[in-house]
């Protein structure tokens, strides 16, 4: 069976249910998030460069999604310096309810390329941002 079939398929059992639920008098909370983290990727912040010892302007952002492309909220993502120097303002974030995870990062007192990286999901998904030190 295609995924899209799988997905209209789950999408018309889901709507039954609810309609069924409805019926009956019963509410169902839909703000749930739907099976494991399936892909982190970079939204912003990637590929900035700023003074030593400088704040960046603009924060490191990742979203995470299932294995159905739908945005992921209250996953915890994991920051760590791979390379370099350099503060982040937090060691773990977690993701808002449009999937979205954001730290801010301070450049050390050495020039030079440093690499950040951010992970979910126990450190199974991983993505790398780059930032260089003038």
């Amino acid at each position: 069976m295609s995924p899209l079939l799988r997905r209209a398929l789950l999408s018309l059992k889901l709507v039954v249910v609810l309609a069924l639920l409805g019926a009956s008098g019963c509410t169902l909370d839909t703000d749930v998030n739907v099976g494991p983290a399936g892909l982190i990727k970079v939204t912003d912040g990637d590929g900035q460069t700023a003074a030593i010892n400088t704040p960046l302007p603009i924060p490191l952002s990742v979203i995470v999604v299932n294995q159905f492309g739908e945005r992921l909220h209250d996953v915890v993502v994991s920051w760590t310096i791979a390379s370099g120097g350099g503060a982040l303002s937090a060691a773990s974030t977690v993701t808002d309810e449009l999937g979205v995870a954001s730290v801010g990062y301070t450049t050390g007192a050495t020039a030079g390329q440093v690499i950040i990286q951010a992970s979910a999901s126990n450190g199974i998904l991983l993505v790398s941002f780059s930032v260089t030190v003038t």
